[in-house]
């Protein structure tokens, strides 16, 4: 049987991202989305793909339990 040589880690596609943050399901723990800057990335069956912004809000397609994700804290205004 012949093996098929597996790409070095730093070259596989599905390689999270310092930069991202997943988003789970609150109850089954399902991955909803990964966190990119202020934008959520959403990829799900036969390629479809979304990129959101914040707040979002969703219902998890294994167990139908709502989830929100809140939108970045604004930052206090600054005095001169």
């Amino acid at each position: 049987m012949r093996r098929i040589p597996q790409a070095p880690p730093s070259v596989r596609i599905n390689k999270v991202r310092a930069d991202e943050a997943p988003w789970r399901c609150t109850r089954c723990h399902a991955l909803l989305a990964r966190k990119r800057g202020s934008r959520l990335h959403v990829r799900f069956a036969r390629g479809h793909e979304y990129i959101v912004g914040l707040p979002a809000t969703t219902r998890c397609r294994f167990c139908q339990t709502l989830n929100e994700y809140p939108a970045p804290a604004a930052e206090p205004a600054r005095r001169s």
